[in-house]
């Protein structure tokens, strides 16, 4: 059901996308810090065909944190790893802010 789990991310841009590649015919939901995220709702959300979760307009304090993913296909489901979102320090050499 998941093919490929998500791998950390480090945002030096306004967009990003964690990865997550379901296999055909699943269905996939999104969470960040544990709460379900409105991927319907919120125009800067995005599940791409594979399952993987684009965002646009980052925002460090709306978006930063773990994410995973609830894959399911009928009666079965598998929650993939966390993933943890980091934004980058703007500064002369690129770097992970505390």
């Amino acid at each position: 059901m998941i093919l490929s789990e998500p791998g950390d991310v480090t945002v030096s841009q306004s967009s990003f996308t964690v990865l997550c590649i379901k296999s055909t015919g699943s269905e996939v939901e999104w969470y960040r810090k544990g709460s379900l995220l409105d991927t319907a709702r919120d125009p800067d959300l995005q599940v791409t065909g594979d399952g993987s979760l684009h965002v646009k307009n980052a925002q460090r304090q709306r978006d930063e944190g773990r994410y995973s993913c609830l894959v399911s296909r009928g009666r079965r489901s598998v929650i993939s790893r966390n993933a943890e979102v980091k934004f980058a320090c703007k500064c002369q050499k690129l770097r992970v802010c505390a």
